[in-house]
């Protein structure tokens, strides 16, 4: 992803805005007028509050989807299963690198609110790793997560979500 934005970045296809930004409606605002006039993604350098950047709109355009994973126009899902096929499951662990990561906490990350009646600040598209409570299979799924505690990120289930269906299977087993 890093390699990605840094591409859009050097080619011009980014929006960057270096004024610093509330993440309280702010920064939602921007992006949401910057959505009605371009589909380009949006790197926001200062967030009040935060030391970390937030790009918006990254996953925006179908195109720019396609260009990730480098499938053809208009065969993103089908390119995806191709891929998923060929993948084996290897874990791909990624070397050290001297002064790359530091360790953050929940709390580090921008967090930000979009409308009025949100009950706080948000994590939007936030990426959950569960495992099946039967199987131990895992599954990723997005969802928008509400900050707590660095230990507690509330989500809203749906009721035909797999993570709902392990939560529910995992608790009739007295599992966290």
């Amino acid at each position: 992803m890093r390699d990605y934005i840094e591409a859009m970045l050097s080619s011009g296809q980014m929006q960057i805005v270096n004024k610093e930004v509330d993440p309280q409606f702010e920064l939602a605002a921007v992006t949401a007028r910057a959505q009605g006039e371009s589909r380009r993604p949006i790197l926001f350098n200062n967030v009040k509050g935060s030391s970390l950047p937030v790009v918006s709109n990254i996953f925006g355009d179908r195109d720019r989807l396609c260009d990730m994973i480098g499938a053809p126009r208009g065969q993103f899902c089908q390119h995806w299963a191709e891929l998923l096929k060929g993948s084996g499951g290897e874990l791909v662990v990624v070397p050290e690198a001297d002064g790359e990561f530091y360790e953050a906490r929940v709390a580090d990350l921008p967090h930000i609110t979009y409308h009025e009646k949100d009950a706080g600040p948000y994590i939007t598209a936030g990426i959950f790793l569960a495992n099946d409570p039967d199987t131990g299979v895992p599954n990723l799924s997005f969802h928008r997560g509400m900050h707590i505690s660095d230990e507690e990120i509330r989500v809203r289930l749906g009721t035909t979500h797999d993570l709902t269906r392990y939560q529910a299977r995992a608790e009739a087993k007295d599992q966290p």
